[in-house]
C-alpha cells in the first residue's frame, strides 16, 4: 500500500470455527477473540511502519497465577479469505502484555491484513474446567436470531407433507433457497439465543412422524453446540385422519439446553395453514396428466428445444422464465405446473399447443423457421395497418380537395382551381 486508505476490525469469535483450535492436537485455549483486519490481503510496502494489533486477554493474571508464569501466549494468523478454510500458521512475531486497567491487551505489529488470533499454550479442556479465558465467556455470549416454520403439502393417500424450521440472525433476509415454499408460521419479533445445543420440537395432535419417510416418533432434532450460526431442521410428517384445510394444526418449541434435565426456552408459535400449501402437481387433477399432454405434444410435433421455447412464450411467459425452462431436467413437468398455479386452463393450454403447431408448420411449409413465420405475420399485419391508415388518409385528401373546388368566394360566386 503507497496511499491512504480506511482499515476496518471485525470480531467474529463467537462464530464457529473461530473459537476453536483445529490446528494442534488436542486443542490448545482461544486466549483472544479472533478478528479479520481489512481491507483482506493488504500489503504494506514498508514494514518498518506496520499497524500496532491489541487485543484483550481475560483473566490474564489469574490464568498465570494457576497454571504457572512460565505460560506463554503466540500469534497465529491465516491470509485465507472468508469463504475457504482456514490456513493458520503461527506468526512469529514480538509481542508485548500491557494493563488496561484491571485488563490485559496483547500488542503485536502486522504489515498484513488477514485473520489473527492469539492461543495460551494451555490445553482447552483445562481452561474451560477452570472456568477462565475466552472460554469461559462464550456461554454468556448471545445472537438475535429469527425464527420460521415452512410447510409443502403432498397430495399422498398418506396424507403426508414437509415442515422445515429455520433459525437466521434477525439482521439477514431468510434464506431464499429452502426444502419448502409456503410460510406457515414463526416469530414476529428477534430473540436472543445463547451459545449450546437448541432444540426444536413440534407438538400436534393433528398430525405424527412419517415412520416410512424414517422420521423419528420424538419429531424432535438438535442444533449441537450453536454458535451463532444459521441452521433448518426439516421434518417427514403426516395427518393422523384427514388433513387440516384451514387453520391451527400444530406449534412449534425452539429450546435451549441450560444443563442436563434443565432447558429455557427461546421460540413457540402456532403452525397455520392458508390453504395453499398443497403440491400444486399438474397430477393432482385428470385433465392435467402430464403423460397425456406430453403424447399430444409429440402428436403435434412440437419436440425440439426450439418448439419449446416457442410454446412457452405462446402461454405469455417471460423470456428469462423460458431460458430457466430450458435449464430444468423436465421443461414440460415445470412449464405446465407453473401455467397452472398462475390460473391457466387446460383449454387454454391445449390451444396453445396446436397453435404452435400450426406455425411449426407453416414454417416447414415455407422453408422457414417458426420466428421467421411469426415475424412475417407481425410485419403483414402492420403493413395492412399501414394501408389501411393510407387509404384513410388518401380519401380524407381527396374529400378536402373536392370541398376546395367548389369553395364559395367572397363575391359569392364559385371558384374552379384547375389542376395540373
Amino acid at each position: 500500500v503507497h496511499s491512504t486508505m480506511e482499515a476496518s476490525v471485525r470480531v467474529l469469535y463467537g462464530d464457529p470455527p473461530y473459537g476453536l483450535d483445529e490446528v494442534n492436537s488436542p486443542p490448545l485455549t482461544i486466549a483472544t477473540p479472533v478478528v479479520t483486519l481489512g481491507p483482506h490481503g493488504y500489503q504494506f510496502a514498508r514494514v518498518e511502519n506496520p499497524v500496532l494489533v491489541k487485543l484483550p486477554v481475560p483473566d490474564y493474571k489469574q490464568i498465570l497465577d494457576m497454571f504457572g508464569h512460565e505460560t506463554t501466549l503466540t500469534v497465529w494468523h491465516s491470509s485465507t479469505h472468508e469463504d475457504e478454510p482456514f490456513a493458520w500458521e503461527e506468526l512469529e512475531v514480538d509481542f508485548q502484555i500491557e494493563e488496561d486497567g484491571a485488563n490485559h491487551v496483547i500488542c503485536f505489529p502486522v504489515t498484513h491484513f488477514s485473520w489473527y488470533r492469539v492461543l495460551w499454550d494451555i490445553l482447552a479442556e483445562k481452561m474451560h474446567a477452570a472456568k477462565m479465558g475466552v472460554s469461559y465467556f462464550y456461554p454468556y455470549t448471545q445472537f438475535s436470531m429469527m425464527c420460521q416454520a415452512l410447510m409443502q403439502e403432498f397430495q399422498t393417500p398418506s396424507h403426508t407433507f414437509g415442515l422445515e424450521v429455520i433459525c437466521y440472525r434477525s439482521g439477514k433476509p431468510l434464506p431464499e433457497i429452502g426444502n419448502y415454499r409456503h410460510k406457515v408460521g414463526g416469530s414476529i419479533k428477534p430473540r436472543l439465543m445463547k451459545l449450546g445445543d437448541i432444540t426444536v420440537k413440534l407438538v400436534s395432535e393433528a398430525f405424527e412422524a412419517d415412520k416410512n419417510a424414517g422420521e423419528d416418533d420424538s419429531l424432535t432434532q438438535t442444533e449441537m453446540d450453536f454458535r451463532g450460526q444459521e441452521f433448518d431442521k426439516s421434518f417427514a410428517c403426516r395427518f393422523k385422519d384427514r388433513p387440516i384445510e384451514r387453520g391451527v394444526f400444530g406449534k412449534v418449541f425452539v429450546e435451549r439446553t441450560v444443563q442436563e434435565g434443565v432447558t429455557e426456552q427461546v421460540f413457540h408459535f402456532n403452525l397455520t395453514k392458508s390453504g395453499q400449501e398443497v403440491d400444486p402437481s399438474p397430477q393432482q387433477e385428470e385433465e392435467w396428466q402430464v403423460v397425456a399432454l406430453k403424447e399430444l405434444a409429440a402428436m403435434l410435433s412440437i419436440t425440439s428445444e426450439e418448439d419449446w421455447r416457442l410454446f412457452a412464450t405462446e402461454l405469455g411467459f417471460t423470456r428469462r422464465e423460458v431460458v430457466k425452462f430450458a435449464l430444468a431436467d423436465d421443461p414440460f413437468t415445470l412449464l405446465l405446473t407453473l401455467y397452472q398455479e398462475r390460473g391457466g386452463t387446460p383449454d387454454e393450454f391445449i390451444h396453445g399447443l396446436y397453435d404452435v403447431s400450426r406455425k411449426i408448420r407453416m414454417g416447414a411449409a415455407s422453408g422457414r423457421r417458426v420466428e421467421d413465420v411469426e415475424r412475417a405475420g407481425t410485419s403483414t399485419m402492420n403493413i395492412s395497418r399501414k394501408r389501411s391508415a393510407c387509404s384513410s388518409c388518401d380519401a380524407n385528401g381527396n374529400k378536402r380537395r373536392r370541398q376546395a373546388r367548389t369553395s364559395p368566394r367572397p363575391n359569392g360566386h364559385a371558384r374552379t382551381i384547375q389542376e395540373d
